[in-house]
């Protein structure tokens, strides 16, 4: 009775209550995001003659005129992206005990706001660890 209740509920039997950090690839993708809001950041002091220009201008396919078009056009998709999935991710947490604002869901929510959908996979991980940890005791 539990268990379908539970379910019309849209609560799972399994609460997350500790952060678990990125995994190798997770960083990968936390470490690229960040790099790509730094490029966003910094694109006001990229001026002619400066270091950074040179070095975009070299090494950039298109040079620093394609690099400003590309940076500034997946700005918006970008954000809207990782924000819409940080909703989604907040309904997830919800749903395996974890309140809104406290300290662990500002740890998932931001994680998952730089990796995406990484940050998915590493709770349904850890969820189906407890549940077959769960399971086993059961039997």
């Amino acid at each position: 009775m539990d268990s379908t209740a539970r379910k019309h509920l849209g609560i799972s039997d399994v609460f997350l209550t500790t952060y678990l950090p990125p995994r190798p690839l997770d960083l990968f993708i936390f470490a690229s995001v960040v790099f790509y809001f730094a490029c966003v950041a910094t694109l006001p002091w990229l001026a002619p003659a400066t270091s950074a220009w040179n070095t975009i201008d070299a090494v950039f396919p298109g040079g620093v005129e394609w690099y400003r078009w590309l940076v500034r056009s997946l700005f918006l998709p970008v954000v809207g992206l990782h924000a819409v999935e940080s909703f989604l991710f907040d309904r997830k947490l919800r749903r395996h005990g974890v309140d809104r604002w406290t300290g662990l869901w500002w740890l998932w929510v931001s994680s998952c706001f730089m990796e995406g959908v990484m940050a998915f996979k590493r709770v349904d991980d850890h969820v189906a660890q407890k549940r077959a940890s769960k399971e086993g005791k059961n039997q």
